[in-house]
């Protein structure tokens, strides 16, 4: 987030805990809800064999499971519900939780 106090500084916060502070972490957690679509690099996924959701609809799922998430009581129990029943990633299992990683360890594209 920025900082209303020092213009153009960026800190971080825990959404759980409520810590903030300057220095990004070294490790970070995240969990997630993967949903491929047809023209995806592997349009497969552990759930199914064959993706034919086209780009627009796997968009379309994304947006409005995460208004879900954004409405519920709890959040991240909510996302790990969602995860786990539609998540095209194997971390679904865990309730769409991927390992601590640095920065760097992933796609850049996830980091941002």
């Amino acid at each position: 987030r920025e900082s209303r106090s020092q213009a153009g500084k960026r800190y971080c916060v825990n959404l759980e805990s409520g810590e903030r502070r300057w220095d990004p972490p070294e490790l970070v957690s995240v969990s997630h809800v993967l949903i491929k679509h047809r023209d995806s690099k592997r349009p497969t996924s552990w759930r199914t064999p064959r993706i034919t959701l086209s780009k627009s609809e796997a968009r379309d799922e994304l947006f409005a499971l995460r208004q879900t998430v954004e409405a519920a009581q709890d959040p991240p129990a909510k996302l790990a519900e969602i995860a786990a029943s539609r998540s095209d990633c194997p971390s679904a299992h865990k309730g769409g939780a991927l390992k601590p990683f640095a920065k760097g360890e992933l796609d850049r594209a996830f980091e941002r």
